[in-house]
């Protein structure tokens, strides 16, 4: 039931389309989920859940969450991070995993299309 009730809350909180109206529902929610997880966990463990209250404040005030996210873009960096291999030329061993990834990106595409015999 609390997993339903949190992924409940973040359906809300990343929907592209909302209903302002519903904002106080939707507060309710989050509150409720904090308290049915508190019961569950100790608090100290899920500390940055607190935040989803900030995050309704900020859905009431600025719109859709989706539009100003980084998650993607935080992703993506942690993506090119890996690539990285010498520390002194960071840039330069990024392109290097980059163009390597690409490249067997674009040879297992190609391969795919012929039949192993």
């Amino acid at each position: 039931m609390v997993v339903m009730r949190i992924s409940k809350v973040l359906r809300n909180i990343r929907n592209k389309v909302w209903n302002p109206s519903e904002i106080d529902s939707f507060r309710d929610d989050v509150v409720v989920s904090l308290a049915l997880v508190e019961m569950h966990f100790p608090p100290s463990f899920f500390d940055i859940m607190t935040h989803l209250l900030y995050l309704m404040d900020e859905l009431d005030l600025c719109g859709p969450v989706s539009i100003r996210w980084m998650y993607l873009v935080e992703i993506y960096m942690k993506t090119l991070k890996t690539y990285v291999c010498d520390m002194v030329k960071p840039k330069g061993s990024m392109v290097e995993g980059y163009i390597k990834d690409e490249c067997l990106s674009f040879i297992t595409e190609y391969l795919q299309r012929f039949e192993v015999v």
